[in-house]
């Protein structure tokens, strides 16, 4: 190869090295321009890209309801607390706000009412007689037990044959402080004797279907037990505790009945006591 041709190639070759080198200074400058514009906001010399996609049209894909598993029953991909597989309110509610029938505000399990204690007092039925409390009426005892006041001395009798098939006296709201406290005071006889049947009381009874037992609230006045939507005659409970318990006697027995609710006492009250039968 002679010299000027090795010249002429020589030279080729450094201007295309130095024109690579201007290009690639430009596009470095252009790159560091296009970085100081990104990162101070400033993108008026800029050209963004159009969107792509038409969201007018678009369609949200439907969530699809977890499927239940086969050997668990639980719901798949769903973390479970213990309460059929969805996380809810530590009240047994489903996570929502509640009602006051779904739990209280707060969380916290909600504790079921318990119907009243029962309050019984034990007697020996082949003790039971009658006894003359002057204007007091007429009492009801069994040995040295004094149980009840009646108005009349029939009334006491009739609590006698009453009483003779059972063993224990209870009482629904003795010792409440309602100004009117015999009104809420409810008798019945438990406990069942085994003593042959004697004479039959003077029956005066209400029978309703056990099945249609309800409580109803009347609001200061306390509360009622209703059948079918009519209260019970008489019955009247202090707290929905004693209701409860009332509730719970009268489940077992279709007849509610009365010695002498229509007595003319001053209080008649004091002097009406129950007792339930089938």
């Amino acid at each position: 190869m002679s010299e000027q041709t090795y010249d002429r190639r020589n030279t080729k070759i450094r201007i295309a090295v130095f024109t690579t080198a201007v290009l690639a200074a430009i596009a470095l400058a252009f790159a560091m321009v296009s970085c100081e514009q990104r990162a101070t906001g400033d993108v008026s010399g800029l050209t963004l890209p159009s969107p792509t996609v038409d969201w007018s049209q678009h369609t949200p894909t439907p969530v699809s309801t977890p499927t239940e598993d086969a050997e668990s029953g639980s719901p798949n991909g769903t973390e479970q607390d213990g309460s059929g597989g969805q996380e809810g309110g530590s009240d047994g509610s489903d996570g929502n706000d509640g009602d006051p029938d779904g739990g209280e505000e707060g969380g916290g399990m909600v504790e079921e009412l318990e119907p009243a204690a029962e309050d019984c007092v034990g007697y020996d039925p082949t003790k039971l007689a009658t006894k003359d409390l002057g204007d007091d009426g007429w009492g009801l005892a069994a040995g040295g037990i004094s149980l009840l006041a009646y108005a009349t001395k029939a009334d006491a009798m009739d609590a006698v044959k009453v009483a003779r098939n059972h063993t224990e006296l209870c009482f629904i709201g003795r010792g409440n402080d309602r100004p009117n406290k015999w009104a809420y005071l409810t008798t019945y006889f438990a406990g069942e004797s085994g003593l042959p049947l004697g004479a039959a009381p003077v029956l005066d009874c209400v029978s309703y279907q056990a099945s249609g037992l309800a409580l109803l609230d009347i609001g200061d006045d306390g509360w009622r037990l209703e059948v079918d939507g009519d209260p019970l005659p008489l019955l009247r409970f202090d707290t929905k505790a004693q209701a409860l318990l009332a509730h719970q006697v009268a489940s077992s027995h279709t007849k509610l009945c009365f010695i002498n609710q229509h007595n003319d006492r001053p209080n008649p009250f004091r002097y009406i006591h129950e007792f339930w039968r089938d």
